[in-house]
C-alpha cells in the first residue's frame, strides 16, 4: 500500500463533521479501561476485540475469502509473502506490523460475486455448535471506523450464517466507506444508515441489530479488482477512538490561547496567561460566569472549556490558588488578591487513605502554612497516608451475639445495643477479661481490641458449696469444626467445686447446643458455645463448614470460612452449600467487592444502568462500584449484572479498588497477558501483590470464568495483602 509524509501527517488533523461521517486522524493512546461500547485500536497491537458483551469476552480479527464459493480471491496483510488462508486468524504479530490490520486484496475468478472478508466476532463462538453467538447491541448506537483504502469498501453487519441465509437471504446490512486516496478517515454511522441491497428478504434493521453475532470490512468488485487498505480503528458509534479529550480557552476576547489534547484522567497544562487591551488578567474559571476557578490539579474527564476573567483598569492583581488533592475529592480553587492569604479548605478525602495535611511541593517536603501571603499561582498538594483498620470484637461470655467491627485507626468504636443472658443482668463492656477497667467508647482504637460483657446474676440463690482449692471449668476443645447438618458433642470438666452444668450459642441460625454439650451445626458461620458453672465459664469457637467446602487442603477452603464468617460472601441452599464450582457474576463480585469495604455509603439513590433494579440485592454495590471508579458497565446503560466476571475484569476492579497502584515491577511472567491490553497494570500489581498466582503453563487465561472458588480466594488475598485483616 502506498504511503506519503503528507498522507501520514494528515492522520493527526482534528476531526471534521460531514453529514455521514468525521474526517481527520486520531492523536491515538494507549490507555484503556473495562470497555464502555467497545472500541479497538490498531495501534495497540492486539488482533482481539475487547466489546465487553457476553461474558466480558471479544474476539480475534479472521479472514474469509470467497473459496467455499469456488472462487480464488487472496489477501496478503502487509510485511508478508503469501496470501493468509480462508478462515485464519489475524495475529498480533500482523496488527504491530502497521499499527492495524493493513494489506492488498485481490478479488479473482471462479465466483460470478467475488469477495474478501476482514472481520470479528461481537461476542465469540460457541463451543457446542461452532457458530458465532448473537447478541443484542443496540445500545452501541452504530458503528465508527478509521481507515484507509484506494477503493470503496463496505462495512458489513451479520446475524451469522444461518440466520443470514434464514432471515436476509443473505443481504446483510452495510454502509459505504468511500476511498480515502492515500488519507486517514474517520466514519461514524447510525444504525439506520446500514441498508440491505434491495435483492435478499427485508427485515428492519432494528431486528438486525438485536440479534447481531458479526462486523466486518467487505471488499467486493469484480475479478482483477486490488484494493490497497488499512483498518486503523473501530469502534461503537459515539466511542472515541483518540481516548483523547480537548481542552479549549474561551479568553473572552484577549489573546488566542492553543486547544490541548489531554490524555483520559490527566490535567490539563496551565498556559501562558493571554493578554487583552486595557484589562489585567484574572485567571482561569470553569464557568462561563466566572463563579469558580479552574483547577489545573484536577483531571480532565470530558471535553473541557476553560474561561479568562479579566479586570478592566488598575484592578488589584488576584492570583490563582489551586489544590492537587492526587485522586482524592475535588476541593475548589481560589482566586486570591495580591498580598492576601488563601482559606484553609475542609480537608479532601480519598478511598482508603487518610489525609496527612497540605504541602508546598509535589515532592510532599514541606508544609503549607496558609498565613502565606499569595504573590503568584500557586498550587498546593495533599498529602495521604494509608489507612490501618483494627477488629473490635465482642466476648459475650455466653450471652447474645454482638458482631464485631472493623475500624479506621484512630477512630472509635460504635457501642452496641446490650446483649442479653437469660437469668443475669449485662453490667457493661470491660477491656480484660477480669473485668478490672471498663472500656471507654469515645476513646480511639489503636490495635486490635477484644471486649468482655460483664454479667450479675438476677437471683440471690448462693454460690454453689466449693470443693478445696478454686474452681476451674474446661473444655475438651476450644474449636471445633463441623459440617452443616452433621453434630458433635463438647465435654465439660468441673473441678473445685460442684454445680450444674449450663450451654449456651452465640447464634442459633449457625449452631445449637443441648443440655448434654451437643452441638448441631445448622448453616455455615462461625458460633461461640459457652458452658458455665460455679461462676465459670469456658467457651469454643465452632466453625460451621459448607456441605461442599470440607477439605482443607483445597485452595478455597480457608478463604470460603474466612469470607463467610466476616458476612462478605453467603451460600446456597440456606447456607449449607457455597458451590465454589460455579460462575462468579458480575453482580456477585461488585456485591462482594462492597461488603469486603464494610458496605460503604453512597451518594446517588439512583443507578444509571436499566438492567440494575432498586430492588435487586446487588442495586447499591453497583452504583457505590460506579461512584469509585471501580465499574463503568458494559454499555452507557447496561452493567449486564448476570454476565460471567472474567479473571480480567476480576483483578481489574480490585486494582481499581486499591486505587490504581503502579505495580513495582515491569516484568511480566505471564505469556498471554500483553502490555496493550486493559488489564496488563492490573494483572502485574495482582501478581507482585501475591493477589493471583496464574496457571502452571505460564499463563494468566484472563478471559476465562472467575468461579465462586478462585473468587474468594482472590478476595481473601487482598483483605490479608492490601486491606492488611486476613
Amino acid at each position: 500500500m502506498k504511503k506519503n509524509s503528507k498522507a501520514l501527517a494528515k492522520c493527526i488533523a482534528t476531526f471534521v463533521m460531514t453529514a455521514s461521517m468525521v474526517l481527520g486522524t486520531i492523536p491515538f493512546s494507549s490507555a484503556a479501561a473495562e470497555p464502555e461500547g467497545f472500541r479497538w485500536l490498531g495501534r495497540d497491537g492486539s488482533a482481539n476485540v475487547d466489546t465487553g458483551l457476553g461474558n466480558g469476552t471479544g474476539t480475534g480479527w479472521w479472514v474469509a475469502t470467497d473459496k467455499n464459493d469456488e472462487g480464488t480471491s487472496k489477501l496478503i496483510l502487509s510485511g508478508n509473502t503469501d496470501p493468509i488462508e480462508h478462515g485464519a486468524d489475524i495475529s498480533d504479530e500482523d496488527v504491530k506490523k502497521s499499527g492495524g490490520i493493513s494489506g492488498t486484496a485481490t478479488l479473482g475468478e471462479g465466483y460470478d460475486y467475488p469477495y474478501i472478508y476482514i472481520g470479528f466476532n461481537i461476542v465469540g463462538v460457541d463451543s457446542e455448535t461452532n457458530k458465532a453467538v448473537v447478541t443484542d447491541v443496540t445500545d452501541w448506537g452504530g458503528i465508527s471506523i478509521a481507515y484507509e483504502s484506494d477503493k470503496k469498501i463496505a462495512l458489513e453487519i451479520s446475524m451469522g450464517d444461518d440466520r443470514d441465509k434464514d432471515e436476509l437471504w443473505f443481504d446483510c446490512p452495510k454502509v459505504t466507506l468511500d476511498k480515502t486516496d492515500g488519507e486517514c478517515k474517520v466514519a461514524s454511522f447510525a444504525w439506520k444508515q446500514f441498508k440491505q441491497g434491495g435483492w435478499g428478504k427485508e427485515k428492519p434493521i432494528e431486528e438486525v441489530v438485536q440479534s447481531l453475532a458479526t462486523i466486518r470490512i467487505k471488499i467486493e468488485g469484480r475479478a482483477g479488482t486490488e484494493c490497497n487498505f488499512k483498518i486503523i480503528a473501530i469502534g461503537s458509534k459515539d466511542a472515541d477512538l483518540s481516548g483523547n479529550y480537548k481542552v479549549t480557552f474561551d479568553t473572552k476576547g484577549g489573546s488566542t490561547v492553543a486547544a490541548q489534547s489531554v490524555k483520559p484522567g490527566e490535567k490539563a497544562t496551565k498556559p501562558a496567561a493571554p493578554t487583552k487591551s486595557g484589562y489585567s488578567f484574572a485567571g482561569w474559571y470553569k464557568d462561563s460566569s466566572l463563579t469558580t476557578p479552574f483547577n489545573f490539579a484536577s483531571p480532565i474527564t470530558e471535553d473541557t472549556v476553560v474561561y479568562a476573567a479579566w479586570n478592566n483598569g488598575s484592578v488589584p492583581t488576584s492570583y490563582s490558588v489551586t489544590f492537587d488533592t492526587d485522586g482524592g475529592s475535588e476541593v475548589a480553587a481560589q482566586n486570591i488578591m495580591s498580598g492576601s492569604t488563601v482559606a484553609k479548605p475542609a480537608d479532601p478525602t480519598k478511598s482508603g487513605k487518610i489525609f496527612a495535611g497540605w504541602y508546598k511541593d509535589s515532592a510532599l517536603n514541606t508544609p503549607f502554612d496558609f498565613n502565606t501571603p499569595i504573590t503568584q499561582d500557586t498550587t498546593i498538594y495533599a498529602k495521604w497516608s494509608d489507612i490501618v483498620y483494627y477488629m473490635v470484637n465482642f466476648n459475650t461470655n455466653g450471652g447474645s451475639f454482638i458482631p464485631g467491627q472493623s475500624i479506621k485507626i484512630g477512630t472509635k468504636a460504635a457501642k452496641p445495643q446490650d446483649p442479653v443472658k437469660e437469668g443475669f443482668v449485662f453490667g457493661g463492656w470491660y477491656k480484660d477479661s477480669t473485668f478490672k477497667t471498663a472500656f471507654d467508647f469515645s476513646s480511639p482504637i489503636n490495635a486490635n481490641t477484644i471486649l468482655y460483657a460483664k454479667w450479675t446474676d438476677k437471683s440471690a440463690t448462693p454460690e454453689p458449696t466449693k470443693a478445696s482449692g478454686s474452681a476451674a471449668l474446661s473444655l475438651n476443645k476450644s474449636s471445633d469444626s463441623i459440617i452443616c447438618g452433621k453434630t458433635d458433642t463438647l465435654k465439660a470438666t468441673l473441678k473445685g467445686a460442684t454445680g450444674k452444668i449450663t450451654w449456651t450459642t452465640s447464634d442459633k441460625n449457625v449452631a445449637t447446643v443441648d443440655s448434654n454439650g451437643k452441638v448441631t451445626a445448622k448453616m455455615a458461620g462461625t458460633a461461640t458455645i459457652t458452658a458455665a458453672a460455679a461462676g465459670k465459664k469456658a467457651a469454643c469457637t465452632v466453625t460451621v463448614l459448607y456441605k461442599d467446602v470440607t477439605k482443607t487442603k483445597d485452595f478455597w477452603f480457608a478463604p470460603t470460612n474466612y469470607l463467610t464468617a466476616a458476612g462478605v460472601v453467603k451460600g446456597y441452599d440456606k447456607q449449607t452449600k457455597f458451590k465454589p464450582a460455579n460462575d462468579c457474576t458480575r453482580a456477585q463480585m461488585v456485591t462482594f467487592l462492597y461488603r469486603l469495604q464494610g458496605e460503604p455509603g453512597i451518594k446517588s439513590s439512583t443507578c444509571k444502568f436499566t438492567d440494575v433494579k432498586k430492588t435487586d440485592y446487588f442495586y447499591k454495590p453497583v452504583i457505590w462500584a460506579v461512584e469509585n471508579g471501580i465499574t463503568t458497565g458494559v454499555s452507557k446503560t447496561k452493567f449486564n449484572p448476570q454476565g460471567v466476571c472474567t479473571r480480567a475484569q476480576t483483578v481489574t476492579f480490585l486494582w481499581r479498588m486499591a486505587e490504581k497502584p503502579a505495580p513495582k515491577t515491569t516484568k511480566n511472567k505471564f505469556k498471554d497477558i500483553k502490555e496493550k491490553d486493559y488489564f496488563y497494570k492490573a494483572v502485574l500489581w495482582a501478581s507482585e501483590k501475591k493477589i493471583v498466582a496464574g496457571y502452571s503453563d505460564g499463563t494468566f487465561k484472563p478471559q476465562g470464568k472467575c468461579l465462586r472458588r478462585q473468587m474468594v480466594t482472590f478476595l481473601y488475598k487482598y483483605d490479608k495483602y492490601i486491606n492488611k485483616k486476613g
